[in-house]
């Protein structure tokens, strides 16, 4: 399991937040995964999360990407959510119907 790798990049006139994402985001690495989303919560602007290299993908990814996408929303923000370009990974989330809730 490769460990992930969480970049966060403020635009400059706060407009918005991107959060890329890349590796594995599982059980393993929820402390970690918690911490990098807290501080996206704690920012200002609409949230982008970029899945895109995301390897793996379990339900505690699920339950924390689920909780920061309504507590965004809660703030009247906006987020968007790219899923991962794996294929093998992307139809595993749209056959579970995770991607409906993302």
């Amino acid at each position: 399991m490769t460990k992930p790798i969480f970049k966060i990049k403020k635009s400059n006139n706060k407009a918005g937040i991107l959060l890329s994402v890349s590796g594995d985001l599982s059980v393993q690495h929820a402390l970690e995964m918690k911490a990098h989303f807290l501080k996206i919560h704690e920012e200002q602007g609409d949230v982008h999360v970029s899945l895109d290299d995301v390897t793996g993908f379990d339900i505690t990814a699920f339950q924390l990407t689920y909780l920061l996408k309504k507590e965004i929303e809660q703030d009247g923000r906006k987020i968007t959510i790219a899923l991962p370009v794996n294929s093998k990974l992307r139809t595993l989330l749209e056959k579970t119907g995770v991607t409906k809730l993302l």
